[in-house]
């Protein structure tokens, strides 16, 4: 346990400070595999941890769901992203319910979700963009 939170430490220090702290112990094998594996996994965590705790104040969920519904009646764009996002997971439920799907089949579920991922990513920076403008105003 003691190598454990050593070698995470080296980790952490050599990701934030460049520093190299050496680890008096040895690992090799299934666990050092297990460690390096952690490190990767808690990587993106931590970044996602550090981003959540710059935002001085976040909408809730029912303030969130408040304003997509003000966008999809008041923008244009917004609401066109919005029904061709729709369309496109009628289509993937369609396809998802296929036994064996062709592999042209597959290849438009496998493109569809692509595009539809893109369509949610435009969406997302349209709220976004909507949070700071309000955040702007409010201050």
């Amino acid at each position: 346990m003691i190598c454990a939170v050593r070698i995470e430490y080296q980790f952490v220090s050599e990701r934030f400070n460049g520093d190299v702290i050496s680890s008096p112990c040895v690992v090799g094998g299934p666990l050092l595999a297990s460690i390096l594996a952690l490190k990767y996994h808690f990587a993106g965590f931590e970044l996602v941890f550090q981003k959540s705790i710059r935002r001085e104040k976040s909408m809730s969920f029912s303030d969130t769901e408040a304003l997509k519904r003000q966008l999809l009646a008041d923008d244009a764009q917004f609401a066109e992203l919005a029904h061709t996002h729709g369309e496109y997971e009628r289509r993937l439920s369609e396809l998802a319910s296929l036994h064996y799907p062709s592999a042209e089949e597959q290849m438009e579920e496998a493109t569809l979700k692509k595009k539809k991922l893109y369509l949610k990513d435009q969406m997302e920076t349209i709220i976004r963009r909507y949070k700071e403008q309000q955040q702007v105003a409010g201050h």
